[in-house]
């Protein structure tokens, strides 16, 4: 499947939220979504799903655009928000059941995908159980399971790892990636790490406006010989934070990271870049 965006913009009141967006997106693998807040990720995916209708330009999945006939989208979509749906007083099973019956699934195929996914997101033993006594991560969980009921041909998530912890996140990311192949899969995320590893194509979103469209490794490219790190004394207090990409105190001290042109200290080594930092620095420049 293929899905092309062409000069979409939206404004909400009189601020501009996506600026003139143009994107190429195909199913081969994960496609990742990157930007700080306020950037319009949540605004892009709502209007790729056909939640939100821009006020100017076109979606066009296969060639039907989506804007003049949102249900060629609608029966293709599989989507995960933010704030993930649920009724407490519903089991998983029950809840997967009522999804499925409103996505048109048959009983006999709803009851073999649900096991299935159930069983994929380690959720098996617990399908008897009301929402209401799950954790934020489980609910989560049983969300992303609703997302891919029926296989959707194109799958959106948005921040889907959120109270996950690091084993469900590995869990989440490594079936999307799997599902990319075939599928249109676009994961919007703060942390780059759930897409380092499995995320072929870059998008960073920055103020309504598209600053890179890419492979990871381009990205990266960006920033060849402009990572540098330096160790500074535990107790040391650091006033200039400008371009630092992480700290991180281990044994020997506090391990700086920067993104520069130059060497930023006498003590800075180069190293090999990060995609959080290559990210870091597109987003700080701009272009």
């Amino acid at each position: 499947m293929e899905l092309n965006i062409r000069n979409v913009s939206l404004t909400f009141g009189q601020k501009l939220i996506l600026d003139n967006i143009n994107l190429n997106l195909h199913s081969g693998g994960l496609i990742g979504l990157i930007g700080p807040n306020g950037a319009g990720k949540s605004t892009l995916l709502r209007t790729i799903s056909t939640i939100l209708k821009p006020e100017k330009g076109n979606i066009f999945l296969d060639g039907v655009d989506i804007v003049k006939y949102p249900k060629k989208m609608r029966i293709s979509l599989g989507y995960l928000p933010q704030q993930v749906p649920y009724y407490p007083h519903l089991t998983p099973i029950e809840y997967l059941q009522y999804i499925a019956a409103l996505k048109g699934i048959s009983k006999k195929q709803a009851r073999s995908n649900i096991e299935n996914l159930l069983t994929k997101f380690h959720l098996i033993n617990a399908g008897n159980t009301k929402l209401a006594d799950f954790s934020g991560g489980m609910r989560q969980r049983v969300g992303i399971a609703a997302t891919l009921l029926g296989d959707p041909k194109v799958i959106i998530v948005d921040e889907p790892t959120i109270g996950l912890d690091p084993l469900e996140r590995v869990t989440i990311r490594n079936v999307l990636a799997e599902m990319a192949v075939n599928h249109i899969v676009i994961l919007s995320t703060h942390v780059i790490s759930d897409i380092e590893a499995v995320a072929s194509k870059i998008i960073v979103l920055k103020e309504g406006q598209i600053l890179y469209t890419g492979s990871p490794e381009g990205l990266l490219q960006r920033v060849t010989n402009s990572v540098w790190e330096y160790t500074a004394p535990v107790n040391q207090v650091l006033n200039q934070l400008e371009n630092v990409s992480s700290i991180a105190q281990e044994i020997d001290g506090i391990h700086i990271r920067v993104i520069s042109q130059s060497k930023p200290n006498a003590e800075a080594v180069n190293v090999t870049p990060r995609l959080e930092d290559a990210s870091l620095a597109i987003l700080e420049s701009g272009d």
